[in-house]
């Protein structure tokens, strides 16, 4: 039964599940973005990598 603000007790919700969301979008903003920018993800990933 949801509260007063319309959220579910905790009992009621599928914990288990994943949600991804809009992942094939993702996958398709990706290879937009590699054919207007061939290497900027490399390149951020590269970035990203040696500061972690």
């Amino acid at each position: 039964m949801p509260d007063s603000e319309g959220h579910p007790d905790v009992e009621e919700m599928d914990l288990g599940a994943v949600d991804y969301g809009n992942s094939r979008k993702v996958m398709l903003r990706r290879a937009e973005l590699e054919s207007r920018y061939p290497g900027l993800l490399d390149l951020v990933r590269t970035r990203t990598s040696t500061h972690a």
